[in-house]
């Protein structure tokens, strides 16, 4: 009877450690850099219409497989990042309130346990229009930082350094 309680104990410790090595909020996939739940405006999601794979955690290996558009009923297909026409021309003509929504969002995910590549489908994503979008698309939030000193190469001489472009 023991032997029995410790194989049923072993196979639900071997399917937990088997597991995949990802979750579903490791990824994350936004409709121009809208995500699931944000306000956008047309404008808006037009000024970049693209469909982006975010990783949140260390996967690096993810790549997007499909998904399709959903426009209340009328469905639209693609296989690329960027909009197709079809959806581009629909979501020009919502309005504030209405909302789309990305649905069989297929991914192919390697799992580092496993070592072999698995295709996985993501919750669908929700896009509302609204008269303002929850945050700038595209906007960049740049830090600034004020640097005092100088710049020297060479060894013994220390020239400054001029007439040159600095990235930090």
């Amino acid at each position: 009877m023991k032997i029995r309680n410790f194989k049923f104990f072993f196979c639900i410790l071997l399917a937990t450690v088997l597991k995949t090595s990802y979750a579903q909020d490791d990824i994350q996939l936004k409709a121009s850099c809208f995500a699931d739940g944000d306000v956008s405006t047309v404008a808006d999601m037009l000024k970049y219409p693209t469909v982006t794979l975010v990783t949140i955690s260390s996967i690096k290996d993810v790549k997007l497989i499909s998904y399709d558009f959903d426009f209340s009923g009328k469905n639209s297909r693609s296989n690329n990042f960027a909009f197709p026409d079809e959806s581009i021309s629909l979501i020009n003509k919502l309005r504030s309130g209405q909302s789309f929504s990305i649905k069989n969002i297929m991914v192919e995910v390697f799992n580092k346990k496993t070592k072999k590549k698995e295709t996985v489908e993501l919750t669908p994503v929700k896009i509302k229009i609204g008269d303002v979008s929850s945050h700038q698309c595209g906007a960049k939030s740049a830090a600034r930082v004020e640097y005092n000193g100088k710049l020297l190469t060479g060894k013994v001489n220390k020239v400054p350094v001029k007439n040159q472009k600095v990235v930090l």
